[in-house]
């Protein structure tokens, strides 16, 4: 990467900087060292990584100017001022603090910044949090972090976009010609995590009895598979939209993989979820968030987590289960398998990237 673009957003906590690496949203924030701010605000105006690191090591053996501390303390003060709404902004050029209630600019320092590049440096040492000096190495190390972090990145039309750059996807039968499909894998994960749950009389909507062994739902008592159409494993044929199809208090555990999105009216389906069940009794859904259209026979949604919760708002006890991040996603939706991403990364969870979302709720 030889040159390289800034694009943070920086929030302030009794510990010291995080990065808000969900655009201001709580859950993913991590922690930004002085030497992190520092670089970041030395590319927000050369973005050259050789000049900048030329820069930043000079820059560590200096004195902080008056102006620029002066500066420093006025940012703290607005930033202090409601410090959970109130963030710092580095990019296309600019440093400035931001309330992200009305989205309306509170303090602009990109003069300072352009003058010295110092005014995160001044910050942080306003804050007891001072920058160590560095070298080309560990000058590099800190740009590595930060373009891991997504602080980072290569300018407009700096991307190589690879095997991407593509009209039609990779695997256009979600990965399965090239082995585990990425939702399914993900799918795998909740089972693991449920399982115990599933007990007693058990119905599988849009699945069939011989999935009790692929599962190993070991706890059932009895199993069948509910669908639209008549087919080897399915011993109740009918609408899951007509909540008659199945007698009132007559099931343990429903399960619906991959059902709700095909359902015109899945609120109507979570109801007839609910009258099915015992007291007591559970519903285990899945649904992609993000996933090539599959006309099965339609297709009709894409439910995120807060989708998902909603649907199962009136239910005594909810538990949502969030799987993906931008790798899997992109993985997801080009057609990739499980196995051409490593553990670490299939499993990172980022909630703004869900490539499937789960719920196990309580009737």
């Amino acid at each position: 990467m030889h040159y390289c673009s800034p694009n943070a957003i920086i929030g302030v906590t009794e510990a010291g900087f995080v990065a808000r690496v969900r655009g201001g949203s709580e859950g993913s924030d991590v922690p930004l060292s002085p030497e992190m701010l520092l670089v970041l605000e030395i590319l927000l105006h050369d973005p050259s990584v050789e000049r900048a690191i030329e820069r930043c090591i000079s820059i560590t053996h200096t004195v902080l100017p008056d102006a620029v501390i002066s500066a420093a303390r006025e940012i703290r003060a607005a930033l202090f001022v409601d410090q959970d709404q109130r963030t710092i902004h580095v990019y296309k050029g600019r440093l400035t603090v931001m309330d992200h209630r009305h989205w309306s600019l509170v303090k602009d320092a990109t003069n300072h910044s352009i003058e010295s590049r110092q005014v995160l440096r001044a910050l942080a040492d306003n804050c007891g949090l001072s920058v160590a000096p560095l070298d080309v190495q560990s000058a590099i190390a800190v740009i590595e972090r930060l373009a891991a972090l997504g602080q980072i990145a290569p300018p407009k039309g700096g991307v190589n976009w690879g095997h991407f750059k593509r009209r039609l996807p990779i695997c256009p039968a979600f990965g399965f010609s090239r082995g585990t499909p990425i939702d399914r894998y993900y799918l795998g994960r909740f089972i693991e995590a449920v399982r115990p749950e599933v007990q007693g009389d058990v119905v599988e909507v849009g699945g069939t009895s011989s999935n009790l062994q692929m599962y190993d739902f070991n706890n059932a008592r009895t199993y069948r598979g509910f669908d639209l159409f008549a087919r080897a494993g399915v011993e109740l044929v009918g609408d899951a939209h007509d909540a008659a199809a199945v007698p009132e208090c007559s099931l343990d555990t429903i399960i619906a993989f991959n059902v709700l999105e095909h359902c015109a009216e899945p609120w109507e389906v979570v109801n007839s979820f609910h009258r099915w069940l015992r007291p007591g009794g559970k519903a285990l859904c899945m649904v992609p968030s993000i996933q090539r259209v599959h006309r099965f026979p339609k297709d009709y949604w894409r439910p995120l987590p807060s989708g998902l919760e909603q649907l199962f708002e009136t239910w005594s006890d909810r538990k949502l289960y969030i799987y993906g991040n931008f790798a899997s996603t992109l993985g997801a939706i080009s057609g990739l398998c499980a196995e051409e991403l490593d553990k670490t990364e299939i499993d990172f969870a980022h909630p703004d990237y869900p490539v499937a979302s789960c719920m196990i709720a309580t009737k």
